[in-house]
């Protein structure tokens, strides 16, 4: 029983962490609007983190606990929520993209915890839920990865092209990469 109420509690815990993750991937598809392929993926996510939410509640359901509602656990989505809302500066789209792999790396730990203690109480489908949502968490951080150097050219591109208009310079066309070349 003591087992079962630890795996429920971090199951509780798991599902704060989802339900956080919901407002903060909101903020960032709205930084994303100028990159329709990061808007797309965040957007998937975002389904995908929904679901998340809704199994592992399923999972506490079962095993015979609620979902926690203390006002803390608010207020930890809220202050994850105000720390990707801080005044958006000129690369909040790549430090999105920066935090974001760091979250998902939390994420895919918080579940290799969860796959072993639940499979060592017995709890074949409490483990099955969180091997199917790892895979989820593992599939976007490798994404994440595969965009940081993408991302990042792309934002520097973008921010040479502003600087060169401001001050009136255009380079011939042969002498800057492309968008289309980044991707």
């Amino acid at each position: 029983m003591v087992q079962q109420h630890t795996i429920v509690a971090w199951l509780n815990d798991v599902h704060i962490l989802e339900l956080s993750r919901i407002p903060v991937l909101e903020n960032h598809i709205m930084y994303a609007k100028s990159y329709p392929h990061m808007q797309a993926k965040l957007l998937e996510h975002l389904d995908q983190t929904h679901r998340h939410v809704a199994l592992i509640k399923e999972c506490i359901e079962r095993l015979g606990g609620t979902t926690s509602g203390r006002e803390s656990d608010q207020a930890a989505a809220d202050d994850e929520l105000q720390r990707s809302r801080i005044e958006p500066i000129h690369d909040a789209i790549l430090k999105s993209v920066l935090g974001d792999y760091v979250s998902e790396h939390i994420h895919i730990a918080t579940y290799s915890s969860l796959i072993a203690a639940s499979s060592g109480l017995g709890d074949q489908e409490t483990a099955r839920i969180c091997i199917q949502i790892q895979r989820d968490e593992q599939a976007m951080a490798l994404w994440l990865e595969q965009q940081i150097p993408l991302m990042t050219r792309e934002f520097l591109l973008v921010k040479a092209r502003q600087l060169w208009v401001q001050v009136g310079w255009h380079p011939p066309r042969d002498t800057i990469s492309s968008e289309a070349d980044l991707k």
